[in-house]
Order: structure tokens, then C-alpha cells, then sequence
């Protein structure tokens, strides 16, 4: 068992440490990887914490995701 701890990104998403995360994440900056980039994940994260956690237990157990919610994404 390895005693080492994840170190988390100061906005909290990723980790620090070495090679965990692709370059361009944390250190290096890339024309490719902007604040819509960004602003996306913010979207996404903020989506499905609100929207598909609470819920993905019970979805498991009943083996099905509603339709509902699959049209609505």
C-alpha cells in the first residue's frame, strides 16, 4: 500500500502531482486548452454533480438511466 497522498489543483479539480494529469492541465501553458476549455469542465462538473450523482446509485440498481434524463442531456 503506498503512502502517498493525491495533491489537489488550487480550483480543486486534478492533481499535482508528477504525471498524474496530461502537462498542458497543470504547468504548461497550450494554445489548445483555454477559458472555454475551462469554462466548460466548470459546466460539466457543476452538471453532474448536481444532476447525475444524487441519483446514479438508484440507476444502477434498477439497471436503467430514465429517458427523461437521457433526452434531457
Amino acid at each position: 500500500m503506498s503512502n502517498t497522498k493525491a495533491i489537489s489543483t488550487p480550483d480543486g479539480f486534478g492533481n499535482l502531482n508528477p504525471w498524474a494529469e496530461p502537462a498542458w492541465y497543470n504547468s504548461l501553458n497550450s494554445p489548445y486548452y483555454n477559458d472555454s476549455h475551462r469554462g466548460l469542465r466548470k459546466f460539466m462538473r457543476t452538471y453532474i454533480d448536481t444532476k447525475i450523482l444524487p441519483y446514479s446509485w438508484e440507476w444502477e440498481e434498477a439497471g436503467e438511466v430514465p429517458e427523461p434524463v437521457i433526452f434531457s442531456m
